[in-house]
């Protein structure tokens, strides 16, 4: 799978600033293990807490079992992406969108900046 990562975060100046990285993978980790290729921090987010895989064309949410997400307000440990879709986990927001021509998925990332990176 061809991604595009695109974090959102505010700049000191209060305006929002993108950085975008574009990832080659058979999946795309989640959690908090410093090698997922979306690490998020925080309590309740396991080292290993879930994937996000691509099955045909279709984008598919997996958690390690025992971890849950919010997707689009709901628990969810699988189901299939869309676009639009927003999944929460920790007070961090990653969406859906439409992937960029060329490449299979686009995630844009939102990180919680209240959490302190010490728990």
């Amino acid at each position: 799978m061809d991604a595009l990562l695109r974090e959102l975060r505010e700049g000191p100046d209060g305006i929002a600033e993108y950085y975008d990285t574009e990832i080659t993978s058979k999946q795309l980790t989640l959690g908090s293990a410093a090698d997922r290729n979306i690490q998020l921090l925080g309590r309740g987010i396991a080292p290993e807490h879930a994937m996000i895989v691509l099955a045909g064309s279709q984008l598919m949410l997996g958690c390690r079992r025992g971890e849950i997400v919010r997707l689009n307000g709901k628990k969810r440990a699988t189901a299939k992406l869309n676009v639009g879709d927003v999944i929460e986990l920790a007070g961090h927001r990653l969406r859906i969108p439409q992937p960029p021509p060329g490449l299979n998925a686009g995630i844009d990332v939102q990180p919680n900046d209240r959490l302190d990176a010490s728990p």
